[in-house]
């Protein structure tokens, strides 16, 4: 958890608002508790209408703060040009804590022995909720919720999501929905990482399973134990039936070669995007 923050861009952020380029950010997304207190004072200046400088933050602080040389220096890494940037890498680290944390909650609870079907609850109503405050998801009314009811009524469909593009699956579950989670658990060693990685692909049009229908859909996949390399070797090696300690160490035959290339040219062109960070 220590190293999901970026204090720097939490510091740029604050003095591009001195600058003038004050970002809609959440203060609880700042990691820094005494960034978070004066981003307060920055928002609070700006509903006020009244300039933002390291007096009027001082100011509006009290006694909370009081370090106008550090304000100052605020400024020098501030700049109009790239406070989007810094705004996106700290809602960024806040999300990754924010995953982080709702997946040792469930852990923890795991390791309690609580029942796998109240932890999945747990998680799903979590992670809406983290959603909602991290990205500012749009609250359904109960007339679009009629609507959306209304509307599958007219046009009946089994699967009403997005595609896993495994036809059991998305018989019973009718897709991957938007603010849903899904937990895939299992012993260690199962393949449980190889599946979902080849399931992401297969959601971008990868045809991993034949006779399965697919969609081309964009997505992301983000990796805390395996670098984008061994997860690019690892999806590629899965389409091409080739065993990935063949692939890296070059032991694989002229026919191997071939099917080997052919999936790495597939899989480049899936529209997936991998972060190892």
């Amino acid at each position: 958890m220590n190293d999901f923050f970026d204090h720097d861009a939490e510091r740029r952020l604050i003095g591009s608002a001195m600058l003038g380029r004050i970002e809609p950010v959440d203060p609880q997304m700042f990691h820094d508790t005494q960034h978070r207190s004066i981003w307060r004072a920055i928002l609070d200046l700006q509903n006020r209408g009244e300039p933002v400088s390291p007096q009027t933050i001082s100011d509006i602080m009290g006694d909370k703060f009081d370090d106008l040389a550090l304000l100052t220096g605020y400024m020098l890494y501030g700049s109009s040009l790239t406070a989007n940037l810094n705004a996106e890498r700290v809602r960024y680290e806040y999300n990754r804590r924010g995953l982080i944390a709702l997946l040792e909650n469930a852990a923890r609870q795991l390791n309690k022995k609580a029942p796998v079907e109240s932890i999945i609850s747990d998680l799903q109503a979590s992670a809406l909720q983290f959603a909602q405050r991290a990205d500012g998801a749009h609250k359904l009314t109960a007339s679009e919720v009629v609507d959306r009811f209304l509307d599958r009524i007219a046009k009946p469909r089994d699967v009403w999501g997005i595609r896993c593009g495994i036809g059991a699956l998305d018989h019973e579950f009718g897709g991957i929905h938007k603010n849903q989670v899904v937990l895939i658990a299992g012993e260690p060693g199962v393949g449980k990482s190889i599946f979902t990685t080849q399931l992401g692909f297969q959601m971008a049009g990868v045809q991993y399973w034949e006779d399965q229908i697919v969609e081309r859909k964009p997505g992301a996949m983000y990796h805390l134990e395996m670098d984008e390399s061994r997860v690019l070797n690892r999806a590629i090696s899965a389409y091409a039936h080739v065993s990935s300690h063949k692939a890296m160490t070059g032991k694989t035959t002229d026919d191997e070669q071939k099917r080997w290339l052919r999936a790495a040219e597939i899989i480049h062109d899936a529209p997936v995007w991998i972060s190892d960070r």
